[in-house]
């Protein structure tokens, strides 16, 4: 099974918001994923602050795809 995590911009727009996460999980489901794993959380709360400014930056490194590409197999 194909799993993809996905993280998206958390607005006060909760509409938006929605929009974004189905289109976020139709990209997904596109490219063969069957479960999506978001992450979001309050930008505003303190119990998310290692998250929000310490991880997301390693994430947006991750996304570049190098950190992983020696650790990826194919599951199919």
């Amino acid at each position: 099974m194909k799993i993809a995590a996905a993280q998206s911009i958390v607005t006060n727009d909760v509409a938006e918001n929605s929009r974004t996460i189905c289109a976020l999980i139709r990209q997904a489901a596109l490219q063969g994923a069957r479960l999506v794993n978001f992450c979001e959380g309050d930008r505003d709360n303190p119990d998310y602050d290692i998250p929000l400014k310490k991880a997301r930056p390693w994430r947006q490194t991750a996304r570049q795809g190098e950190i992983y590409t020696d650790k990826q197999v194919d599951a199919e």
